[in-house]
């Protein structure tokens, strides 16, 4: 009797290993998942304040191409990412902080 109640408490010990293993590739996945929409339009609103602000300290009223190309090319390269659309959501909160770190360096250029 007392076997077979270690092999019982074997196999559940067994199943509850697995269902951490489970979870912690889910948790993985979704930290490692694209940010939400909600996300993304925020920084592309934020991207777009840079753009706008080193095009006014260049005396232009808008942005060039190379000016969007510095910036996302800045931001991507910074992440170490191909393009926006693919930042983590568990990085979108460094990524308004550098954003927001940019804007104002700007400002009181």
């Amino acid at each position: 009797m007392h076997l077979e109640l270690e092999n019982k408490v074997g196999v559940i010990e067994d199943k509850v290993d697995g269902f951490h293993e489970d979870i912690d590739k889910i948790t993985k996945r979704l930290d490692d998942s694209p940010m939400d929409q909600g996300s993304a339009y925020e920084i592309k609103q934020m991207v777009h304040r840079v753009a706008h602000l080193i095009a006014r300290k260049q005396g232009l009223r808008e942005p060039t191409r190379e000016v969007w190309s510095h910036v996302w090319g800045d931001f991507n390269t910074h992440f170490g990412i191909p393009r926006y659309a693919v930042l983590p959501q568990r990085r979108v909160a460094e990524a308004v902080e550098f954003l927001g770190n940019w804007i104002n360096g700007l400002k009181y250029q």
